[in-house]
């Protein structure tokens, strides 16, 4: 499905259930403004927000609309109940999932406030290589040197390839038929570099470097997150199968499941390893040997990114951070909402205008949303400038 402004959808959904400016009356039902906005209510107010009905058969039921939120990972954890009232910390969460500001959370629960953005380079260009800025604007052809940032997209066609730097520490080669997003890429207050790719299918070679500073590199497919340790190695994905490859040195590697979550604790790859994961679930995972010739590939298409620019290496993805949380720790608590997880979330939220509590206190984490209170979030947001800056990819997995 096409992808729109995440504003668009509210105004449209907002004239369809004309709930804009309503006087202590909701469209959702003709209970007074102090009922309780259930979480099936609040589901299908999501779904038509994002644009995402289209993927719904007509007359769908309650159900159908929250199935459609949990297969694009947006419900919150513990489950999600029709006729359950909907609550702060589950109505930030999903907020949370639909805006894209998953990665920006993460880094507040590192501690770490992002004090710049950083900037990618496209070093080499082979062939038809394109980008697009944001996920609204139009696929554009890539020009050597062109720079790319957070929320970038950047695409290879047939018989084409590129080498892009990512900040100033790491680059990749991506071969044909290849897209990504650059997910994070950002400076934190205490100089380390956070740099995150999601894969969305091809050929990607990482290659990082080890230097004095931290990078948190991170790399993932639907199935596999995986985090460098001083060495370079390979992500593919084509649809039926996601591939790690260990080339020179091992690499922390951890499971997502169906909605994105971690599944079971960080594992290290082997030198010369292979990961076989299947996108559908269907076939378990499977561990095999390189290839002598494709990890020369790998390897030659290491030296050549190392030949173009110079990088460094950053810190595993089990490995500890100022804070005492490893990347995957913190995935871990925002997958189960804990506490920490809630008051990042919210001081997120709030930067980018979304207000649903002011504090962020715990306390409050479980107050039940207002018919009322939802009137009067939905009518703030259209207030604020800030909203049109994010978006959602509506198309189905």
């Amino acid at each position: 499905m096409k992808k729109q402004s995440f504003t668009a959808h509210l105004l449209t959904i907002l004239t369809a259930v004309s709930i804009v400016l309503m006087p202590a009356q909701s469209a959702f039902s003709q209970a007074a403004g102090d009922a309780p906005v259930t979480q099936g209510e609040f589901a299908k107010y999501l779904v038509r927000a994002l644009g995402m009905e289209g993927n719904l058969p007509i007359g769908a039921n309650t159900y159908e609309y929250i199935n459609l939120l949990e297969r694009q990972g947006i419900t919150p954890p513990g489950g999600y109940e029709a006729e359950k009232p909907l609550n702060k910390k589950d109505m930030a969460y999903m907020m949370m999932k639909a805006t894209g500001l998953e990665n920006k959370v993460i880094n507040r629960m590192r501690g770490k406030s992002v004090v710049r953005t950083e900037k990618a380079v496209v070093r080499e260009i082979k062939g038809d290589v394109q980008f697009k800025r944001g996920p609204n604007s139009e696929f554009a052809a890539v020009e050597l040197n062109d720079e790319l940032y957070a929320n970038d997209t950047i695409k290879t066609g047939a018989d084409s390839s590129a080498v892009v730097q990512l900040g100033m520490y790491s680059g990749a080669f991506l071969g044909p038929n290849t897209e990504i997003l650059i997910e994070e890429l950002s400076v934190g207050k205490d100089s380390s570099e956070n740099v995150r790719v999601f894969i969305k299918h091809g050929w990607f070679t990482s290659k990082v470097k080890k230097v004095d500073k931290p990078v948190n590199y991170e790399t993932r497919t639907r199935t596999t997150v995986a985090g460098v340790m001083g060495t370079t190695y390979c992500q593919t994905s084509d649809g039926s199968a996601d591939q790690l490859m260990a080339c020179t040195g091992g690499i922390w590697f951890y499971l997502l499941d169906e909605n994105g979550n971690p599944v079971g604790e960080p594992k290290v790859l082997k030198i010369k390893e292979k990961l076989i994961t299947d996108p559908t679930g269907q076939q378990e995972p499977q561990f095999l040997l390189i290839a002598e010739d494709e990890n020369g590939k790998i390897m030659d298409q290491g030296e050549f990114i190392q030949s173009l620019s110079s990088f460094a290496n950053g810190d595993g993805i089990g490995q500890g951070t100022p804070s005492g949380q490893s990347t995957y720790q913190m995935r871990m608590s925002l997958s189960e909402a804990d506490e920490d997880a809630y008051v990042a979330i919210i001081e997120v939220l709030n930067e980018a205008g979304i207000v649903i509590e002011e504090t962020g206190a715990a306390a409050t984490a479980d107050s039940t949303i207002t018919q009322a209170q939802l009137t009067q979030f939905i009518n703030d947001l259209l207030l604020s400038d800030t909203f049109d800056f994010f978006n959602t990819d509506t198309t189905p997995f």
